[in-house]
């Protein structure tokens, strides 16, 4: 419920600056992907002591066995230190330029 809680929270803040329809549209988009999987986390590695917050993250990367995290967060970034578990966090700019090369 907690993620939910914070996902509820992103689409506000998105819906501020976007607007109603927008907003429903890529959330809509989002959840129908064929690519969009639902993840119970079960055990949390509370892997970032600086946010706390940012650990629903970590472990939802973890739960999934996600290929990567995209985010200019430092706290997010700094996880690719650490050597169990292991994780792979890309900023914005380097994941759209990784894109730019496979196109």
């Amino acid at each position: 419920m907690h993620f939910y809680r914070n996902f509820v929270r992103v689409g506000r803040n998105f819906l501020a600056k976007w607007g109603n329809e927008v907003t429903e549209n890529l959330l809509s988009r989002l959840i129908r992907a064929e690519n969009t999987e639902f993840v119970t986390v079960f055990f949390n590695f509370n892997t970032i002591i600086a946010d706390v917050d940012d650990n629903k993250f970590a472990d939802v990367y973890l739960a999934s066995n996600a290929d990567l995290i995209v985010s200019n967060d430092k706290k997010l970034l700094a996880l690719n230190k650490l050597e169990f578990p292991t994780f792979q966090v890309m900023n914005l700019q380097s994941f759209s330029e990784m894109l730019k090369k496979k196109n």
